[in-house]
């Protein structure tokens, strides 16, 4: 515990903002029937050794963890909490495994202005709720809390940043991984037509005719994991979202920059502090209900945008802006920069800001058509985007691996590669463009 002298203005910030925190808690609590922070691992500020900012967003800042330096007589309080002591103890040893780890906390200035007052208790109340949230949930694509500051909702009372969480340290976010397919893009007229080929007749005709006519296949292999790669991608949130829904849970906040990668290259949704329970009374999907406009407006609903009531199916819009950048490896709305561009381009009743390409595979085609419907009743419901998902990365995997079994028969059978005569003017080629494909 840090012994300050401060103010009055901000000690009562912080009174503030404690109370708060532990009323978001509380209200967590009350719709999930106890609080699961309780069998979360605790630390003391003491005991983590931190490193370099790894992050920051608006209101929070991210450490790397370094190392942990456990308290024999912390640890000894918890004998008694078998469980969390283990926890404890687990997480400190996993270090020297390679496992790394990064505490997320507040930042100390927004108790320090006046005029930042109602966003420090607005953060507090946040960052309490997404421990919560965090604690409960458990999908392999969704982040996992691996622990929290002993004294909870007391710690906002020794300032901002006291109050923290430890999570598994991510490698990249999605923004990342699109910056890197897009500097590194192929030709994705030819590897769209074959999967949409292939989705629509349930056949490899056109690849076996491309075949026939000795028409080079090294390029469309490369192309083929890429847009696997991309669409397991997406399947892999869809997933996630999917979990959430099924929990009665709007996450609210969905975009690239808050789904992450960890080292073994698993996709993870992370920033939880916008999300929140649906009521408890009526339809997650099919009824409406008056909550707050959040989010980010690039990635926002209609009726979120414009503070309208909504439901699960906002979600569903968010995720399909998402898909379309996954897909067309740019960034949304890309000509409006202001929250007001947005507002006065979806105030037109003719509005259709995202052009869908006719190339993509025809399932890909329809949820897009629906899930970006100005009418969220129109919107199909995350379960049916996975199914989609999951048969699109199918079938693009199964397209993969008959043109790299093809190639394989050829190279034995014949005794020379299938692109051998055309090796001169794909150097050529590959020259020119300067660009390799990315193999994920």
């Amino acid at each position: 515990m840090r012994i300050l002298k401060v103010d009055s203005s901000i000690h009562n910030k912080r009174i503030k903002a404690s109370d708060l925190a532990r009323r978001s808690s509380d209200d967590f609590c009350e719709t999930y029937g106890h609080s699961p922070l309780e069998s979360v691992a605790p630390f003391q500020r003491g005991e983590i050794i931190l490193g370099r900012r790894v992050g920051a967003g608006s209101f929070s800042s991210v450490y790397d963890i370094q190392d942990y330096n456990l308290s024999a007589k912390q640890s000894d309080k918890y004998t008694d909490e078998h469980e969390q002591a283990k926890k404890r103890e687990a997480t400190a040893k996993s270090v020297m495994h390679g496992t790394k780890y990064v505490m997320k906390c507040l930042k100390d200035k927004l108790e320090e202005s006046d005029a930042d007052e109602y966003l420090f208790h607005c953060a507090a109340q946040d960052i309490a709720f997404e421990a919560e949230m965090l604690a409960a949930l458990s999908h392999p694509n969704i982040i996992k809390l691996h622990g929290v500051v002993d004294s909870h909702h007391d710690a906002f009372l020794d300032g901002a940043s006291e109050f923290f969480i430890i999570l598994e340290r991510l490698d990249c976010t999605l923004t990342d991984k699109i910056e890197g397919w897009a500097k590194n893009s192929f030709n994705p007229s030819r590897s769209f037509k074959s999967l949409r080929s292939s989705l629509s007749s349930r056949a490899l005709a056109l690849d076996k005719a491309e075949t026939e006519k000795g028409a080079p296949t090294t390029t469309s292999v490369d192309e083929g994991r890429s847009l696997v790669c991309r669409l397991r991608v997406a399947a892999s949130l869809a997933d996630a979202m999917e979990y959430l829904h099924a929990q009665n849970i709007v996450y609210r906040d969905l975009k690239p920059d808050n789904v992450g990668f960890d080292r073994h290259g698993n996709l993870k949704l992370f920033d939880f502090g916008l999300a929140r329970f649906m009521p408890r009374h009526g339809d997650a999907c099919e009824d409406v209900f008056e909550m707050t406009g959040l989010g980010t407006p690039r990635y926002t609903s209609p009726e979120v945008l414009f503070h309208q009531p909504y439901n699960l199916k906002a979600d569903v819009y968010s995720f399909c802006v998402v898909l379309w950048e996954i897909m067309c490896l740019k960034k949304p709305f890309g000509k409006y920069n202001q929250r007001k561009d947005l507002e006065r381009e979806f105030s037109r009743l003719d509005s259709k800001p995202l052009s869908i390409n006719r190339r993509w595979p025809q399932p890909i085609q329809d949820i897009f058509r629906s899930g970006l419907s100005r009418d969220l009743w129109a919107r199909p419901v995350m379960s049916d985007m996975c199914k989609v998902l999951t048969e699109c990365t199918s079938t693009a995997r199964d397209l993969q691996k008959f043109r790299s079994l093809g190639t394989f028969f050829f190279e034995v059978c014949c005794k020379k590669t299938p692109c051998d005569k055309y090796s001169v003017s794909i150097s050529r080629a590959e020259h020119a463009n300067s660009h390799q494909p990315i193999i994920i």
